[in-house]
């Protein structure tokens, strides 16, 4: 299921961090559970629970209708986090 999360992340979720200058990485996806971190412009932003509740979220519920999304912001980026956005602008 790990790789239908990040799948879905990448192409639905990414384009959109990206275009306003963030970047997102999965940390974690087990279970019901996905776990991302934001750099970038969207590290220590209070915006970032507006858009785990009113995008992220609803994105993955078709998936996973219990998922709890964590995340976390700003540096270092945790290890063996994978970066989904390409870092292109």
């Amino acid at each position: 299921m790990d790789e239908k999360v990040k799948e879905v992340l990448a192409t639905l979720v990414a384009p959109l961090i990206e275009q306003d200058g963030a970047e997102l990485y999965l940390v974690r996806a087990e279970g019901s559970e996905v776990v991302l971190h934001f750099a970038g412009t969207y590290a220590g932003c209070p915006g970032v629970a507006a858009v785990t509740k009113n995008i992220i979220a609803p994105v993955l519920k078709p998936l996973l209708p219990d998922v709890v999304v964590t995340v976390n912001s700003g540096l270092p980026v945790p290890k063996g986090a994978e970066r989904l956005t390409n870092g292109k602008r």
